[in-house]
């Protein structure tokens, strides 16, 4: 459908990709405190986005990464479980470690288990998604995880935990938790300049390297978006198909802002934007 544009694939589609990561520069240093930090065995790192700023891209952009280095041992899980002795095990079987009948029994074979790999070279790594979901005793249960450690040598077990703004309130209250983070980092909206990268960027991975937007459709695309990559991703697509249904050379900016009337696609709100930008000043 796109071949006329000197498309050889999809350069809007909203599945995350590795080929496709538009890394600006707020993205490179959030990655770089991550991997520092579970490279240096330092424990604890939090990235807070909205949805819709990149937080699960960066996170496998991440995993990938560390698992080029065949010692580290990288898992995923989300903070969905209810109680958290079924996080516990759930993190427990993620990592292979047999599951016991009591809480304490599941966390003395989970120390267990972070000594031998320490002893055999290796680095536990867990990702924990939707951390804003984890409730007071989900983050005592990660407090008492990241007590495993060798003195001078390091945490045996390195946790990101990647959440939404609510987060912020939650640890609030949290001072032994709080206290541990070593790095941390939050996503802001792209502004007008990398969003006009971003949409460059994925049209030279699907095989165009001209303009497809004017200058003037990526203003509309931007003010629309409000820097949201996702919500930009929708847009440019929402475009293309039109513009390829009526063989149009160039998407304008009259040509945007009527798509976007057309769409229904719903710009962010504002103040949660602007709050976000904000805290990603003050880091």
């Amino acid at each position: 459908m796109f071949a006329a544009y000197g498309l050889t694939e999809k350069p809007f589609s909203l599945s995350p990709s590795p080929r496709y990561m538009y890394l600006a520069a707020q993205h490179r240093a959030a990655m770089g405190k991550i991997l520092f930090t579970c490279q240096e065995r330092e424990g604890l790192s939090l990235l807070i986005g909205d949805v819709g700023l990149g937080k699960t891209t960066i996170a496998h952009r991440v995993a990938e990464l560390l698992r080029e280095n065949p010692d580290n041992l990288v898992r995923f899980i989300s903070s969905s479980y209810p109680t958290e002795h079924q996080l516990l095990r759930g993190i427990c079987q993620e990592f292979d470690i047999p599951l016991e009948r009591s809480k304490q029994g599941q966390l003395t074979a989970f120390n267990a288990f972070l000594v031998e790999q320490y002893q055999a070279g290796k680095n536990v790594i867990l990702i924990i998604d939707e951390a804003q979901l984890c409730k007071g005793a989900h983050f005592e249960l990660i407090r008492q995880m990241l007590n495993y450690e060798i003195p001078d040598q390091g945490k045996l077990i390195q946790i990101v935990l990647m959440a939404q703004e609510e987060i912020r309130t939650k640890l609030r209250t949290k001072n032994a938790l709080v206290s541990r983070i070593a790095t941390r980092a939050t996503l802001a909206p792209l502004n007008l300049e990398d969003t006009q990268n971003l949409i460059s960027f994925r049209l030279q991975v699907a095989g165009r390297d001209e303009p497809l937007f004017t200058p003037e459709a990526v203003d509309r695309i931007w003010a629309h978006s409000r820097g949201v990559p996702r919500t930009i991703m929708s847009l440019c697509l929402n475009m293309l198909i039109a513009a390829a249904s009526t063989g149009l050379p160039m998407i304008d900016g009259a040509f945007a802002g009527a798509v976007i009337a057309e769409s229904e696609i719903v710009s962010p709100p504002l103040r949660k934007v602007k709050r976000q930008l904000t805290l990603a000043l003050e880091k």
